[in-house]
């Protein structure tokens, strides 16, 4: 049997019920998802011991052994004793500056779980430090941006997985055709995800499109409980002014904006509606940065086809094209 860590870096998230995770994102960001959803299918077989390591507590699938351990770099030692060959973690640039990876036992082997983009710095580190295995990225196109670095023969891809829906689930959804004109936003409320490009464009899209809905499903609470928020409680106070006055009117928010806050799955009844002809998540046009530009299917894409939503990204070529979901395109 093979002992394998999970690290879940929970502290900012607050309080999370996990045991229904097959049921979908209970509210979190998509790699936090992707880690217990992960830990979780894991652990249902046989040939494998899963544990968690989570800086707080949860309500976690009983299937999963948790611990419960603030320190990072006390996870990692930590895995000596239960005899863990292999910790997977979600990379991030402070593991390396906080000095985590100082005296690792020879037992345990490192695998960096990678949902962004690297930086040389972080890539030469992991490229000369033995008791890294494996570095994973979320898609192909990703991986391939490291080819001509020394690190790219500990890279590997893994596609972000999603609990998918039966045919006859399926079966019950309402054509694309036949859906109201209801366009929805799903991410953290921060510059670097774009709404505010999507915000700028509403009015003009409620010009030609008179009965559309926007509905935005997220905000600055998603990757941090205590986040400040502005007068709207929508994201940062900064940021929140930069988008507001296109959403509003006389101060009010217009009729046909839906700011819904942070959803677990009581958001797919919502999706479920969705009839989108341009899903724009991420997108910042004067730098053309897609917060997914790294993956080539993110979580929230996953959870938007499973719905059979039509999706899009503009400006790009497209790259899926699905046939078991009908009226699904995603383009990048």
């Amino acid at each position: 049997m093979i002992k394998i860590g999970f690290f879940l870096e929970n502290l900012p998230l607050g309080f999370i019920d996990y045991t229904n995770i097959l049921q979908g994102n209970p509210g979190v960001g998509g790699t936090e998802f992707q880690v217990v959803l992960n830990a979780y299918l894991l652990s249902r077989n046989a040939k494998y011991k899963i544990y968690l390591f989570a800086q707080m507590e949860s309500k976690f699938p009983e299937e999963i052994d948790v611990i419960i351990e603030k320190d990072f770099s006390k996870c990692i030692q930590l895995c000596e004793e239960y005899d863990i060959k292999y910790l997977i973690f979600k990379e991030q640039p402070h593991w390396i500056t906080n000095n985590c990876f100082q005296n690792i036992p020879s037992c345990v082997n490192l695998i960096a779980w990678c949902h962004n983009f690297l930086s040389v710095k972080r890539l030469d580190f992991y490229a000369q430090n033995q008791s890294f295995k494996s570095i994973i990225m979320v898609g192909k196109e990703q991986a391939e941006l490291y080819r001509d670095h020394k690190a790219f023969p500990k890279i590997d891809y893994i596609y972000n997985g999603n609990v998918i829906p039966s045919l006859e689930e399926m079966k019950d959804l309402i054509a694309c055709r036949n859906r109201k004109n209801i366009v929805t936003y799903i991410g953290s409320m921060y510059p670097y995800k774009g709404f505010h490009v999507l915000a700028k464009a509403w009015k003009k899209v409620v010009k030609y499109v008179p009965d559309a809905e926007l509905y935005v499903i997220g905000s600055a609470d998603v990757y941090n409980v205590n986040s400040r928020k502005g007068k709207y409680n929508i994201a940062l106070p900064n940021y929140e002014k930069t988008f507001i006055s296109y959403l509003t009117k006389n101060g009010e928010i217009m009729n046909n904006v839906h700011f819904m806050g942070k959803m677990g799955v009581e958001k797919n009844d919502i999706l479920k509606k969705n009839n989108l002809k341009r899903f724009l998540r991420g997108f910042e046009e004067n730098n053309r940065v897609l917060c997914n530009t790294n993956k080539q299917m993110s979580s929230v894409l996953n959870e938007m086809m499973s719905c059979n939503c039509l999706v899009e990204q503009p400006e790009g070529k497209e790259l899926f094209s699905g046939e078991v979901v009908k009226c699904i395109k995603f383009r990048y």
